[in-house]
């Protein structure tokens, strides 16, 4: 028997005689421009902010993590309506980041923006900007400096063996 679960609103979901409340739901009629202003637009302004920012994509295979992610494999920069959530953060922030420094040229604002693509997948973590880091070793850490790293520091830090 299939279990049926029902969209109740913007932020519930029912299933079996329990309601489940989240942020924000997503469902199947969510466009790639709906995810983008949903979690892509804040992201931006809160990097701007200062603040580190993560997505993380999790879900069975073929469930849509990558065409989430990506969007469609063969749409360009031109077919705004299938990028995925990546070219359209990128841009954004680029975008905001002129602006930003437009509007205070006087202060000459300087901007460094990292970042990491790191997949997991059976148990294995890899490193998808530089294949050639993978099989990192996933070890306990001190959680509370290891919050404050960007990206490529716990990429060194696993890849040197964690702990």
């Amino acid at each position: 028997m299939a279990t049926i679960v029902q969209k109740i609103s913007n932020k519930s979901l029912s299933t079996a005689g329990q309601t489940f409340t989240f942020d924000s739901i997503a469902d199947i009629e969510s466009t790639q421009i709906d995810i983008f202003q949903l979690i892509g637009a804040p992201l931006v302004e809160n990097c701007l902010a200062g603040f580190n920012s993560s997505v993380f994509a999790y879900g069975q295979t073929g469930s849509g993590k990558t065409y989430t992610i990506w969007g469609a494999s063969n749409a360009s920069l031109e077919e705004c309506d299938q990028q995925g959530l990546t070219p359209r953060v990128c841009q954004r922030l680029f975008e905001r980041i002129n602006e930003e420094q437009e509007r205070h040229a006087d202060k000459q604002l300087v901007y460094m923006c990292r970042c990491s693509f790191l997949e997991i997948y059976n148990e294995q973590i890899t490193d998808l900007l530089d294949r050639s880091k993978k099989n990192f070793q996933v070890k306990e850490a001190n959680w509370e400096l290891a919050a404050s790293w960007t990206g490529d520091q716990l990429s060194d830090h696993l890849q040197d063996g964690g702990g």
